[in-house]
């Protein structure tokens, strides 16, 4: 599996309703469980993040399922690596798996901190998943649910729809000096007010 690499000031781990967390129910033992719903806020938030900062207040003594590598560890039976691949999945309405396709893709680094994908590729990959998995199943598709990389970029041409420079993938680092400018300039809470996020190479920032 691959290293994690956390975006700072993020935050997005510390929701702990397990409510939305269905899946967990296998893996958190009774203590585990217990010391989440005392660590939980009404919101569902963790009462130990700061909510100016984003960060964790008790960072170094943090439970380990907090410890993103070490609890990601238990989901190994569902994970598979998503960042260079396409993945298509069919449910059965009492939401057991009937078949899945998986395609990868290939990822360049033409710089250091780069990260870039080839569109059309992407684009392949996913037609390949679909056929696949329809191709696998009888049953009736009833309704379709997408998800993507968030933050991967593409920017093609209104009159042919061919895109004009690879993707941008979510692991690139290229903006980092121009993110840190921003810091240093003091645009970060006017950042963190309009958009809700953190200044980071993560996000898709606009001039």
């Amino acid at each position: 599996m691959k290293s994690w690499s956390c975006i700072e000031n993020c935050g997005a781990c510390c929701h702990l309703d397990l409510n939305d967390r269905d899946n967990l129910s296998g893996v958190l033992s009774d203590k585990d469980i217990a010391l989440i719903n005392s660590m939980k806020s009404k919101d569902g938030w963790c009462k130990y993040l700061d909510r100016s900062s984003r960060k964790c207040m008790i960072y170094e003594s943090r439970p380990h399922f907090c410890r993103v590598n070490e609890f990601s560890s238990s989901f190994k039976k569902y994970l598979r690596n998503g960042d260079k691949s396409s993945r298509a999945i069919i449910f059965s309405s009492n939401h057991e798996l009937i078949t899945d396709s998986q395609e990868e893709y290939s990822l360049s680094y033409p710089n250091d901190g780069w990260v870039e994908a080839e569109p059309n590729d992407i684009l392949k990959t996913v037609n390949q998943t679909l056929e696949k998995v329809l191709k696998e199943t009888s049953e009736t598709i009833t309704c379709c649910g997408i998800t993507n990389q968030r933050e991967t970029t593409v920017v093609w041409s209104a009159e042919t729809g061919e895109p004009i420079y690879p993707a941008i993938v979510w692991q690139d680092r290229r903006t980092h000096e121009l993110c840190k400018s921003l810091k240093e300039n003091g645009y970060e809470e006017m950042v963190r007010a309009k958009t809700g996020l953190v200044i980071d190479p993560y996000f898709l920032l606009q001039k």
